[in-house]
């Protein structure tokens, strides 16, 4: 009784010490609507947001993408201003910004919840 005791208290304790802290994740929407997600993925080829129909989600305003990402768990930090000017027009300034956002997850299949691209579209479209 004394080893089963001990065994299932070694037991015990390793699988408590396993057990999954959250972490924090970020991802940024960019684009002139917002439509591009970068979350970190291979490939930043068709990273355009789509809904469940493979239709491309466009925002009219940073704060319709803020509330979008915010109904899916992310939480918004910070924004990036990009600045870029024409070779050519050197008096031609244009400004684009990108919105950063984070997530507390325990496990990487989490980052997409409720997500989806056109290049997961895609591949869920082929199974």
């Amino acid at each position: 009784m004394k080893k089963f005791i001990t065994l299932f208290t070694a037991t015990l304790i390793t699988v408590l010490a396993t057990a999954t802290e959250p972490y924090t994740i970020y991802c940024s929407l960019s684009g002139a609507s917002y439509s591009q997600i970068d979350y970190g993925q291979k490939s930043l080829l068709r990273n355009t947001l789509v809904d469940e129909n493979g239709k491309a989600i466009y925002f009219n305003s940073a704060i319709g993408a803020m509330n979008y990402m915010s109904e899916r768990g992310w939480v918004f930090v910070d924004e990036q201003k990009n600045y870029s000017q024409s070779v050519l027009d050197r008096q031609d300034i244009s400004v684009s910004t990108t919105l950063i956002f984070s997530k507390q997850i325990t496990s990487p299949e989490q980052i997409t919840e409720g997500i989806y691209t056109r290049q997961m579209y895609k591949e869920q479209s082929e199974e």
